[in-house]
């Protein structure tokens, strides 16, 4: 008897693409990203001429330690002449001497190059068709003797034969670089990098997540379920490793914040460090010097005084400080200084005398991440309160168009002192909303506990079928985060304003009830109606009364400290400080030209993307102005940054929905809002990237709003099962309707993933901007391309 084999079992979807991911990603690792290895075995065979000669030009002067030294930029080149060869790819030979050891130049003059790595660029001589010659100039490239395969350049006219080779260093004058010498035709290894498999994969990832039909597509957000959770929780795992290497290494190995220039001005990035220190001794003030000379000057905010004191050697004067009635001070909120450098200080005051300053990296890194994880929470409640069949693709979408939006971004790759009054109010902003999103409770005749109310209970509530109530404790402590918004970053108190349509059902109701009068009955019926209805109207009065004073005794309480503070050191409690800030202008006279205000806004929005032909692709550019205002150059706009934001445009056409949700009056308030505050931001602070998180993080809402109702499903979701196909049966729209929704998800996808690539490629543009060499390594990872 034969027995037939058994059919083997088909792979499920999921499976086949991660089969097939895996296959593309190791070959890309072996062949694509390692296509200068394969190419330069072609030249192998191909050497320079024995006429061959090295020279170097004049802009190069060679010091007693063997290093090379740039004298002229414009002649700071080693040429290799007569090679008459195919020339394919060059190594770069570095010099191992410790540099500017034994140099004949002076350290004046001479700025050894940052993390021994050295920009250059590879230009080729070949003949032409016609029996001339001409110069084929390569790319800008980096070469780090830390990075071994940075230092094979392609040669730019590989296709004929190559007559001369030169190298130019593009540095400036007086820096020593290791570069020696080149040799030509090398054979380029063969090279594993695990970080690049990592990206590969984490790419990889990314895609098939969000393909249709994947789990994230057919699973609805629950987040009771604990798998959810962990998933969701995931988001956050590289915020949470980033800020946890950052803290300990910034506090084990702390770095200079200090930098005094000659003939200009000291940055002291320790501005709350000193604002603790002045606490913890009793004094307003801080302990910094100020020159005699500042102080007997007739204004010292003026511009010209100032430089006509620099100029004259007066040291030091603190830029970006606060200076009045002599003394220093910093016009930053308090409460981060209070709330983390002052026990710092006090603590290791113990075994320290007078205690540690804080670095101001890790107390960013720190809220940075209680940042990322209240806005993560505020998503999945405004999502879970307001919507109800929402895939968990959804939620994520929304989590990733939040972190691009609120440009966390680049505040995470920044982390300076800057940094952390925009992370503290993001974070206590968030956290104030989310505990007042939770604040509506109701519960079951039959059931004594009190859940979080959502719109799936509006119908039971307007039946009497659930009991509702508002929760005091998390009004208060809502408006108790909110509040102390004043203390870090003021302009957030604005949010303050949320309560009105976050509330407004409560406040009608409230209302309405407190101002309802009795019906006409006769007989001993109407003086019982009566009795009754001015129970109720008690009681109604009540509630709003105390659901007023929830909501603004809190947030009292939070600001009066900060007014205080501001008495205590200018005599003020609406002075700030930020009218005596040493900065670019004197901000005691100066006044912002009404025409730039668009063209700022215009740049915070949508500022278009600057493009370059290395990694990581985009730069900074400027931001002109009609009249002279304070810029800083970004990389793009608002809308660049996080192209998923165009989604706002369709609120109107999702109006009736978000209505019936209950939410339309939440979306657009946060649209409105954020666009006061980029106005705002654009009239008192000009063009500066960070304060995109001021506005951004608002509008991020707004579009997660947006974008849960473009996704939900029409009908009343199956509350008993998690998976979404179960909801399809409640779905009566024509098949184009769900088409054109698949669609429409599809394109906002592709739109947060855009978002979230060009957001770290920004972050990556940082770097390269702080830190060249940290990129140089990513740099040859494209060297095939």
């Amino acid at each position: 008897m034969v027995i037939a084999p058994r059919p083997a079992k088909p792979l499920p979807h999921h499976k086949w693409r991660c089969a097939v991911a895996l296959i593309l990603i190791v070959l890309m690792e072996a062949v694509a990203f390692n296509l200068p290895h394969w190419s330069s075995l072609h030249y192998l065979g191909e050497q320079a001429s024995s006429n061959a000669s090295v020279t170097i030009g004049d802009g190069l002067k060679r010091e007693r330690n063997g290093l090379l030294s740039v004298v002229e930029p414009s002649k700071a080149y080693i040429q290799m002449s007569g090679v008459d060869a195919r020339v394919g790819f060059i190594h770069i030979s570095t010099n191992d001497a410790a540099a500017g050891s034994g140099s004949s130049t002076s350290l004046a003059e001479i700025t050894t190059t940052p993390d021994n790595s050295t920009d250059v660029r590879l230009d080729a001589l070949s003949s032409t068709g016609n029996g001339e010659e001409a110069w084929a100039a390569g790319s800008n490239s980096s070469v780090s003797t830390d990075v071994p395969m940075s230092a094979y350049l392609r040669n730019p006219d590989a296709g004929g034969r190559t007559d001369s080779l030169r190298l130019w260093i593009q540095e400036p004058t007086g820096t020593v670089v290791r570069v020696d010498g080149f040799s030509v035709n090398p054979r380029v290894p063969w090279h594993f990098d695990a970080l690049r498999i990592a990206a590969m994969c984490l790419i990889a990832l990314l895609v098939l997540a969000f393909l249709p039909h994947s789990w994230l597509w057919r699973t609805r957000l629950d987040t009771g379920d604990g798998k959810q959770r962990l998933l969701l929780s995931s988001l956050l795992i590289p915020f949470i490793l980033v800020a946890v290497t950052t803290i300990i290494s910034v506090i084990v190995w702390p770095q200079q914040q200090i930098f005094h220039n000659d003939n200009g001005y000291t940055y002291d990035f320790n501005q709350y460090g000193h604002v603790a220190d002045a606490l913890l001794h009793g004094r307003p003030w801080l302990d910094l010097k100020v020159p005699d000379q500042l102080l007997l000057s007739k204004d010292p905010l003026d511009i010209a005084t100032r430089q006509s004191l620099l100029d004259h050697g007066t040291q030091p004067i603190y830029w970006d400080y606060v200076l009045y009635e002599g003394h220093w001070y910093s016009y930053f909120g308090v409460l981060p200084a209070v709330a983390l450098f002052l026990p710092y200080q006090a603590i290791t005051s113990l075994w320290v005398d007078g205690g540690l300053m804080l670095p101001a990296q890790a107390a960013s890194m720190l809220l940075l991440l209680a940042a990322s994880v209240m806005l993560l929470l505020l998503v999945i409640r405004i999502i879970n309160r307001h919507f109800t069949a929402v895939p968990l693709a959804v939620v994520v979408i929304g989590a990733i168009v939040c972190f691009t939006g609120s440009n966390l971004g680049y505040l995470w790759n920044t982390g300076t002192f800057y940094t952390i009054p925009l992370a503290a109010s993001l974070a206590l902003s968030a956290l104030g909303l989310w505990l007042w999103l939770g604040a509506r409770q109701v519960r079951d005749s039959h059931d004594a506990a009190w859940r979080m109310w959502r719109c799936t209970d509006m119908r039971a509530d307007k039946r009497g079928e659930i009991e509702s109530r508002l929760s005091l404790p998390r009004i208060a402590l809502g408006s108790l985060c909110l509040g102390a918004n004043l203390a870090c970053r003021p302009a957030f108190v604005l949010t303050c304003l949320l309560a009105l349509p976050i509330f407004w059902d409560e406040l009608v109701a409230l209302i309405g009830q407190a101002r309802k009068r009795p019906v006409k009955q006769g007989g001993l019926g109407e003086v019982d109606g009566q009795v009754q209805d001015a129970r109720r109207r008690s009681v109604a009065r009540r509630s709003l009364l105390k659901a007023f004073a929830a909501a603004t005794l809190p947030a009292a309480a939070a600001m009066m400290p900060a007014l205080a503070y501001n008495y205590w050191r200018f005599g003020s409690f609406l002075n700030f400080g930020n009218q005596y800030q040493v900065t670019v202008v004197n901000l005691r006279q100066y006044q912002t030209p009404i025409d730039n205000i668009p063209y700022i806004v215009g740049y915070y929005l949508g500022q278009p993307l600057s493009f370059t032909r290395l990694f990581p692709w985009i730069s900074y550019a400027p931001a002109p102005l009609p009249h002279w205002q304070y810029t800083e150059s970004g990389v793009g706009g608002l809308l660049m940054l996080c192209p998923a934001l165009i989604v706002i445009a369709a609120l109107p056409l999702v109006r009736r929905f978000l209505r019936s949700r209950r939410v339309f009056g939440i979306a657009w308030s946060l649209l409105l809002l954020g666009l006061v505050m980029a106005v705002f931001d654009a009239y008192l602070g000009g063009f500066v990237w960070r304060y995109m998180a001021d506005f951004g993080w608002l509008l991020s809402l707004c579009a997660v709003i947006v974008i849960a109702a473009i996704a939900e499903r029409s009908g009343a979701p199956n509350p008993s099962t998690h998976a979404m196909a179960a909801n399809l049966q409640a779905d009566t729209r024509p098949d184009w309707a769900g088409r054109s929704r698949g669609l429409a998800m599809g394109a906002i996808t592709v739109l947060a993933l855009a978002g979230l690539a060009i957001t770290l490629l920004a972050g990556a543009a940082i770097t390269a901007k702080n830190n060249p060499d940290a990129l140089v390594n990513i740099h040859t990872w494209f060297a095939a391309f």
